[in-house]
């Protein structure tokens, strides 16, 4: 033990008179103090960041294995300063207390550790600091030969800053999610929309082509079949439409008459008054209706009714009297 209080002393005098020679000794031999005496601890700030500060006469060279210990979640942790002593007549107290309002630490309790290799000794500080909330510690880079500084980040403010990031995030893809839902909508109500446009153009062009194509016929051939089972009903139409009506039908509709058949259905039995009608010939097919008795269904000749010269034809049923 007196062993190990000499070397000590001797160590402290040979850090004293290097720090008392140190621009002559530095200037002349451009070597290094070997060596770190603290002086002051302090806690400061750096960009809103705590920053707890040493300061005293350092050799940045020996403090390059600093050691940080740390539980995962306390709050407390310890720094290990290599190569250190602790300058008595500015550090009086082995416990620094931080009472300062806002201030990120409570207590340091200092020590100097001395572990003894033969007939030499390694000396160190240990800070034990009790901290106010969880930080993560980290040394800041460079070192310089006044000033050790120490980071302190607010865990607490890291998590929050990730949740709030992820929470950014998760909106953007909402956001995003819904943007590409909306414009998938509105590219369909827009197909829906030239869908209906192409439509309502196609309607317009078949309309103007089936006006195109028509072609006002010069003549009607008209064929009056009974399918009443009564007698003679084609025969008294024939004669009401090719005779009564016959001039009043063509000045009006602009077109020549001619009944080309007059004849008895054998099987076919109409119960209604049946008018078939080949195209163009609507307009014609609509005109006689309103000159035939009763009612009438208007029906286009299907291509197994067509015969050949016959534009018109009237079919009797049984309520045509």
């Amino acid at each position: 033990m007196i062993r190990l209080l000499k070397k000590k002393i001797y160590f402290v005098s040979f850090l004293l008179i290097n720090i008392c020679l140190i621009s002559s000794a530095y200037a002349a031999t451009n070597q290094v103090v070997q060596g770190n005496i603290i002086k002051k601890i302090s806690v400061s700030s750096q960009d809103g960041t705590p920053i707890l500060l040493i300061k005293g006469v350092l050799s940045p060279n020996q403090l390059r294995n600093i050691v940080i210990k740390k539980q995962r979640g306390s709050k407390n942790f310890n720094v290990v300063i290599p190569n250190a002593l602790i300058d008595p007549e500015s550090i009086t107290k082995t416990k620094l207390r931080f009472n300062r309002p806002g201030s990120p630490i409570s207590t340091i309790q200092l020590s100097e550790d001395i572990n003894a290799k033969g007939d030499d000794a390694q000396f160190s500080v240990s800070l034990k600091v009790t901290a106010k909330k969880v930080f993560d510690v980290k040394v800041l880079k460079p070192i310089s030969k006044t000033t050790l500084k120490i980071k302190l980040v607010d865990l607490q403010k890291i998590e929050q800053a990730k949740m709030e990031e992820e929470k950014k995030k998760a909106q953007a893809k909402v956001e995003t999610e819904s943007k590409k839902v909306r414009e998938q909508a509105q590219n369909r109500q827009s197909e829906v929309e030239m869908e209906q446009i192409r439509a309502a153009e196609m309607r317009k062009k078949a309309a103007f082509e089936l006006i195109q194509d028509y072609h006002r016929p010069s003549i009607m051939q008209l064929s009056i079949v009974n399918a009443s089972g009564w007698q003679k009903r084609a025969y008294k139409l024939s004669v009401f439409l090719g005779k009564e009506k016959k001039m009043y039908i063509e000045e009006n509709m602009g077109i020549k008459l001619d009944i080309v058949n007059i004849s008895n259905a054998k099987n076919d039995i109409h119960q209604q008054s049946t008018i078939y009608f080949r195209n163009n010939f609507l307009k014609s097919a609509l005109f006689l209706a309103g000159l035939i008795p009763g009612e009438q269904r208007l029906v286009p000749i299907s291509m197994k009714r067509e015969r050949i010269g016959v534009d018109i034809e009237i079919y009797l049923g049984r309520d045509y009297k």
